[in-house]
Formats: C-alpha cells, structure tokens, sequence
C-alpha cells in the first residue's frame, strides 16, 4: 500500500507529525487525518482561543467521492493558519465527530 507507506515515511522524518489513516474491511482507504508537529503549541501560543472548521467536496468526484475536512485558526496577526486536514468519506455527524475527536486528542482538549 503506497499511501499507508508514504505516511509511514512522513511520520518517521517528521517528529510529533500526527498522522491517522484508516482503511476499509478490503484494506482500502477511508479517512485520514494529518496535523503538523507541535500543533498544540502553536494553537495555543500564536492564534486567539478560536477555531474554524469547514467541510469542502472536490471538484472531481470520479478521483474520491469524500469530503476533505480543514481545521484553522486566526493567528495573531490576523492570517489564518491551518492546523490540520482530513479526508473522510461523507459529510455525516459520524465522520466529522472522528474528525472532531482526533482534533482533541491532537490539540490536548
């Protein structure tokens, strides 16, 4: 599996990179959630206690027919700045609640 082992390379070269892949029953992708080393630090020491979450589907549904998942921030110079991303399958309250859930675990909420 190419993808699991590219994120295997990332997470091994990149200390504290939190990576979650998930693979279906047939061992093909589901969902991932990706945010960088030390996310938590920098959320909680250069942006306002505010975070923003959206759901956006891609333009070609033939590629992947999810929905990608981008969490950010306003940053104190008033940028925003993306803490993390994420694939899931479908825009229902199970998926965005893993999302949500790995966004707590990452950011020690």
């Amino acid at each position: 599996n190419y993808l699991a082992a590219f994120l295997k390379q990332i997470h091994d070269e990149n200390e504290g990179v939190c990576i979650a892949l998930q693979v279906d029953n047939k061992n093909r992708f589901y969902r991932l959630f990706f945010a960088p080393p030390d996310v938590s630090q920098i959320f909680y020491h250069c942006c306002f206690p505010m975070l923003f979450l959206d759901f956006a589907f891609p333009k070609d549904l033939d590629v992947y027919q999810g929905v990608t998942c981008v969490l950010s921030a306003k940053a104190l110079d008033g940028n925003n700045l993306p803490l993390s991303i994420g694939w899931v399958p479908r825009e229902i309250c199970e998926e965005a609640g893993w999302f949500i859930q790995m966004i707590a675990l990452t950011l020690k909420i």
